[in-house]
C-alpha cells in the first residue's frame, strides 16, 4: 500500500516543473521573433491554475482499480470494486494533479516605447522592478529580458 501511494505521488509531480521566462516550446525553435522595448509600470502577483496533462487521472484510476479489486470476498465484488476504485482513484489522481500542479506567476505591466500599454504574464526569475526597461520578445509565447541598451 505504502508503495503504490508513493508511486502515484511520484508520477504526479514529474510533469510539474513550472515554466519560466527562460523555458520555451519546441515549436519556438527556429522561429522568429518580434523585438519591442518598454519600462515596467506595474506589478501584479497572479495564481496559475493547475495542469491536467491526464496522468494523474491515469495513475489515480490504476491505483484505485487494484485497491479496489481486493474489497469483497467474491468475484463479483472484487469486479465492482475495481471498477468502483478505478473511477474514485480517477477522480482523486485527477484533482492531486490539479493542486500539486498550481503555482504562482507575476503579471507585468509595461509601457512600450510606442505609448501602448500590454500585460504579460510569466516567472520573476530575473528580479525585475517597477521602472525596468525590458526587451519584450513576442513569438509563440512572449518572454521579457532586461533592456540592456540602456
Amino acid at each position: 500500500m505504502k508503495h503504490i501511494i508513493m508511486a502515484l505521488i511520484l508520477f504526479l509531480s514529474v510533469g510539474c516543473a513550472s515554466n519560466t521566462n527562460s523555458t520555451y516550446s519546441s515549436s519556438s525553435v527556429g522561429t522568429a521573433s518580434n523585438i519591442s522595448y518598454g519600462v515596467i509600470v506595474d506589478i501584479k502577483i497572479v495564481n496559475v491554475d493547475g495542469k491536467n496533462s491526464g496522468v494523474g487521472t491515469i495513475v489515480g484510476a490504476g491505483t484505485g482499480g487494484v485497491l479496489g479489486s481486493m474489497l469483497g470476498g467474491g468475484a463479483r465484488a472484487h469486479v465492482a470494486g475495481a471498477i468502483g476504485g478505478a473511477v474514485l482513484g480517477g477522480i482523486i489522481g485527477n484533482q492531486a494533479e490539479k493542486g500539486i500542479s498550481k503555482t504562482t506567476a507575476t503579471q507585468f505591466f509595461i509601457e512600450k516605447d510606442d505609448g501602448s500599454t500590454i500585460a504579460v504574464i510569466q516567472s520573476n526569475e530575473k528580479g525585475f522592478k517597477i521602472g525596468d526597461s525590458v526587451m519584450i520578445i513576442q513569438g509563440n509565447e512572449t518572454h521579457l529580458e532586461y533592456d540592456n541598451r540602456r
